[in-house]
């Protein structure tokens, strides 16, 4: 059983890989974007991550863990992991930079910026553990929106918004910025992408170009907004936009 769920999750892993190389081989992009796609009753959430540092590992991580959130705070969470996972990890284990689990649930960071929410009253956890907790305790994108209520994510390094998707093809955006947690769900994913900029920003600035209500044409910047916006014409000029949801 082991055996089997490791080769499936590689399988996916080297689909993501290959489908983004596709997509960007003719232009290749110099900073993160992450899109998720549904086609051919097949589900892709892929990103590239260029960062300083080239260097990473594949863990494994398993059911039945005791874990405690590595975080300088009272309200700490607690855990027992529920659900088998793999994740990319550069900063050491349980601190993944994406991954997937058994229930086929995935999540992706990028950075962001902006000032999170401070609930003295919540259960902290740092920015990159936060993915692994969900990995652990989740299989679906609404049992992830219910966390929200009772658990706030404070930075130990840097500020980041997240891309998660289900095994339905369910997709959510969660992201923090003057104070508030921002997610997004549903009608509110009119395009499944992120770059580094708000979700919110990055649809104001596509609605510039041409095919989207504006004027202007795509250039070969490869500033956030412009990645959004060069993500979003191959998906609409490829028809990756209409699709029945999975079951």
């Amino acid at each position: 059983m082991a055996v089997n769920l490791r080769k499936k999750y590689y399988s996916k892993i080297v689909n993501f890989i290959v489908l983004f190389l596709m997509l960007f081989s003719s232009d290749p992009v110099e900073a993160c974007t992450a899109f998720c796609l549904k086609t051919d009753k097949q589900i892709v959430l892929a990103k590239n991550l260029d960062w300083p540092i080239n260097n990473g590992l594949l863990f494994t991580n398993k059911r039945g863990i005791y874990k405690t959130a590595f975080i300088n705070h009272v309200k700490k969470i607690s855990w027992l992991s529920k659900y088998g996972s793999i994740t990319f990890n550069q900063f050491g284990k349980e601190f993944p930079l994406g991954g997937m689990n058994e229930k086929g649930l995935v999540i992706e960071e990028l950075n962001s910026w902006g000032e999170p929410p401070n609930n003295s009253d919540a259960y902290k956890i740092n920015e990159f553990q936060w993915v692994q907790y969900c990995l652990d305790n989740f299989s679906s994108i609404e049992e992830i929106i219910k966390s929200q209520d009772n658990l706030e994510i404070e930075p130990l390094f840097v500020n980041l918004h997240y891309l998660v998707c289900d095994s339905h093809g369910n997709t959510l955006i969660i992201e923090f910025y003057e104070g508030e947690s921002h997610i997004y769900s549903g009608d509110d994913i009119v395009y499944p992408i992120l770059s580094n900029n708000t979700y919110k920003n990055s649809l104001k600035y596509l609605k510039n170009f041409q095919g989207f209500g504006g004027d202007l044409s795509l250039s070969n910047d490869n500033t956030s907004g412009e990645r959004f916006v060069r993500v979003a014409s191959m998906m609409q000029e490829n028809n990756l936009m209409d699709y029945e949801d999975l079951k």
